[in-house]
């Protein structure tokens, strides 16, 4: 597992924890990467923690955490859990996935 950082935590702020699942390096898993980092980037301004799981190195997380198709991003915290499954390339889909507050959707 890789752990990535996004915008530091406040201590009163509740940290956007992303969890992306992956399998390897293909072209799909890369993609999906980089418009994770990307969408965080440009959409985010609350703090956000990002965690790639490779499947391939882990393939029994894929049935303990119930990942049925690669890529797939789920949103940990705040709950409750949601997921987006895909490369991630589409904005709008992924703040309607995640459920993601209005203020994000407006920095779009």
């Amino acid at each position: 597992m890789n752990a990535g950082v996004g915008t530091p935590a406040e201590a009163t702020e509740e940290v956007l924890r992303l969890r992306l699942y992956v399998v390897g390096r293909n072209p799909k898993s890369i993609i999906a990467q980089r418009n994770l980092t990307c969408f965080c980037e440009r959409h985010l301004t609350t703090p956000y923690q990002i965690e790639i799981v490779d499947l391939s190195s882990n393939p029994e997380i894929a049935r303990k955490d119930q990942i049925l198709a690669t890529p797939t991003l789920v949103r940990l915290t705040p709950a409750p859990e949601r997921r987006v499954i895909g490369d991630l390339s589409d904005s709008d889909s992924v703040i309607f996935g995640l459920d993601l507050p209005a203020s994000v959707s407006s920095a779009i």
